[in-house]
């Protein structure tokens, strides 16, 4: 495509861009410009300075969205659930009970596996994790290790996002929380996997904690007359009672209909 004649500039651009450099020009008022031009060949040199206007805009201010992440879906743009306009006293980000995952009745239960467990979420605010926490109805002398880890894009967990939150689930009737061993920094409206698994073998102390009883997660089953399932289940030739730094890549399993419901604190 031939770049536009640039010593004759655009007067309809001109005039509704003007005063306005590229540092502050915002993809908003970027759309707000291209929505106002029809795509007729008259129109054809006004678009060819628009792409122009819009990578100049992106190169200055170093904000890609709309153009590597198809609108921001997946880099920041998408909104699920609230955001920053919450109270610090109300700021407790419960990812399983939130969309387009989440579910709104929990109960009580014990995690009967050693092999993490792993549920997908969108995040509601960027910003680091400054604890996660969980609720204990009846402890017993285990620590349930948490992870966050980046989406493959393929449906399952890769990589972990920052260091492995411990937290100690041994005191009855306790809302237990602790911090990740690294920073943890989230994006808003990006995909992440919340993956969880007992730090020692559940059959010698299983912590009876808070679950997510409903809400769509895994969708994979073995039967159609098998129980609904909430998570996914990494292959049992993987690691059991650790985290990984990487998720295996395949053979992962329909997980327990038991999601242990987890809380984002941000710093």
């Amino acid at each position: 495509m031939p770049l536009p004649d640039a010593p004759d500039y655009s007067k309809r651009i001109y005039e509704l861009l003007k005063e306005t450099d590229l540092e502050n020009l915002t993809y908003s008022q970027f759309q707000g410009v291209a929505e106002k031009l029809f795509i007729e060949p008259e129109n054809e040199d006004e678009m060819r300075r628009l792409v122009l206007i819009q990578l100049a805009r992106m190169a200055v201010r170093g904000d890609w969205d709309g153009f590597l992440t198809g609108g921001g879906g997946g880099g920041g743009g998408a909104d699920y659930g609230v955001g920053a306009v919450m109270a610090s006293t109300d700021d407790l980000y419960v990812v399983g009970d939130a969309p387009p995952f989440g579910g709104a009745t929990n109960s009580f239960s014990t995690i009967g596996t050693n092999h993490p467990q792993c549920y997908p979420f969108i995040c509601a605010k960027s910003g680091n994790v400054s604890t996660l926490t969980v609720r204990v109805n009846i402890g017993a002398a285990n620590n349930l290790q948490i992870g966050i880890y980046a989406d493959s894009g393929s449906g399952y967990p890769t990589t972990q996002v920052g260091g492995t939150s411990t937290i100690d689930c041994s005191v009855n009737n306790s809302i237990p929380t602790a911090s990740p061993a690294s920073t943890i920094a989230l994006v808003q409206g990006t995909k992440y996997w919340m993956c969880y698994t007992w730090a020692s073998d559940y059959t010698s102390a299983s912590p009876n904690i808070a679950i997510h009883t409903d809400g769509m997660v895994c969708g994979w089953n073995q039967a159609m007359n098998s129980a609904v399932r909430l998570s996914i289940q990494v292959p049992t030739s993987g690691p059991a009672n650790t985290l990984p730094s990487t998720m295996p890549t395949a053979d992962y399993t329909a997980g327990y209909n038991k999601k242990v419901r987890i809380g984002i604190d941000y710093a």
